[in-house]
């Protein structure tokens, strides 16, 4: 797992051992580290325009975990 994969040390390692032993350590996975809120404009059931901020709903990058 090169560096652009963003892959702690943990993951190194579990890569090493699920190329030797797959059936018994999962492969490790790409997963959101960090995140932002979106900002979602709607209209609401009294016909109101309404705009809600939702916290860590758009991904910014991801990492090897």
């Amino acid at each position: 797992l090169t560096g652009h994969f963003n892959t702690t040390n943990h993951a190194i390692v579990q890569g090493l051992i699920n190329s030797v032993n797959p059936s018994q350590v999962p492969a490790p996975c790409c997963v959101p580290i960090e995140m932002e809120s979106l900002a979602i404009l709607y209209i609401d059931v009294e016909s109101k325009i309404v705009i809600k901020n939702y916290p860590d709903m758009e991904v910014i990058s991801c990492g090897c975990r």
